[in-house]
């Protein structure tokens, strides 16, 4: 199993602390619990497991990771690193697919044709690096943390 990683520090709402680090909604109503798992799944949807550590002392925020302003305090993000998974589907008398995989099988980046490869980003069809490079980069799909393999 792998190790935590840092991914990030954030300034989260006071409010958010107790669902967020121990999964206690009872202090939270049914608006503020809903920005919370919507927040989780549009900031990490590929970590299987967070951890949140809290620093320092409460501060007023206007720009906090979700919400509106608020009361908040610097919490340090870690989680499972995500491994994706790069497929070729067809690449055979100038015609090319391929598709980046989450370990559940879900497609989340396809290529179709050769013209993603004109834009510089991959050098060849099997650059893991330059696809790496752009889905964290210009596609925002994968997280700092997460790595593309080939698949199988």
């Amino acid at each position: 199993m792998s190790t935590l990683e840092y991914i990030d520090t954030l300034n989260i709402p006071v409010w958010a602390l107790p669902y967020l680090v121990n999964g206690d909604a009872s202090s939270l109503d049914d608006e503020d619990e809903q920005d919370c798992i919507d927040w989780l799944n549009e900031a990490f949807p590929q970590h299987d497991c967070l951890t949140f550590n809290v620093h320092g002392a409460p501060h007023f925020c206007y720009r906090p990771a979700f919400g509106l302003a608020a009361e908040c305090v610097d919490v340090e993000v870690h989680g499972h690193p995500t491994e994706y998974e790069y497929f070729i589907n067809l690449d055979e008398r100038g015609e090319f697919s391929a598709d980046v995989r989450t370990p559940g099988g879900r497609t989340i980046f396809e290529i179709a044709g050769t013209d993603f490869f004109e834009c510089g980003w991959m050098k060849h069809k099997g650059d893991l690096s330059g696809l790496e490079s752009y889905l964290r980069h210009v596609a925002g799909a994968i997280p700092k943390s997460a790595t593309v393999t080939k698949g199988q």
